[in-house]
């Protein structure tokens, strides 16, 4: 059996079989979703999600119940836009390690009066600033995750 949970809404039960193995959810007032969770209990879940933003006032959610080997090839057919898993750990992590030491430049750089040429190897930068960016920066993170690093590049 399946739930799913909007973010800030009750979980629904109501799942609609199409046929043997589709089923939908109906989820009024689509514009204002930001995060969907599917739940399912006792059983081994493999599939994939999109994050294309329905224009219409109520989206379908739909459930498909496929073979892996079925559902590894339709994922690997989507469009290129569509992330996918990347099998070199290091290389995400080194580019997360860019990303939020660009974070941190940027925010230091908001403190020489908008000239980052100001900021020289001697320039000193007090540790509350750091402080206070490692309490943002982690806030941000616990809250909306590490997308935000990507979209600033």
């Amino acid at each position: 059996m399946f739930g799913c949970l909007v973010a800030g809404r009750l979980l629904q039960t109501n799942l609609q079989q199409v046929d043997e193995t589709h089923a939908i959810f109906e989820l009024p007032s689509a514009g204002a979703i930001n995060h969907v969770c599917v739940f399912l209990l006792g059983t081994v879940f493999s599939g994939a999600a999109s994050d294309v933003s329905p224009a219409d006032v109520t989206a379908i959610l739909g459930l498909s119940i496929e073979p892996l080997a079925q559902i590894m090839q339709e994922v690997s057919s989507l469009p290129s836009a569509v992330v996918k898993a990347n099998n070199n750990p290091t290389a995400d992590a080194t580019r997360l390690a860019e990303r939020i030491v660009k974070h941190l430049f940027n925010y230091v750089s908001s403190f020489v009066g908008g000239n980052p040429s100001a900021l020289s190897p001697d320039f000193l930068i007090p540790m509350g600033v750091i402080a206070k960016w490692y309490e943002n920066f982690m806030a941000k993170v616990r809250n909306t995750g590490i997308a935000f690093l990507e979209r600033e590049e």
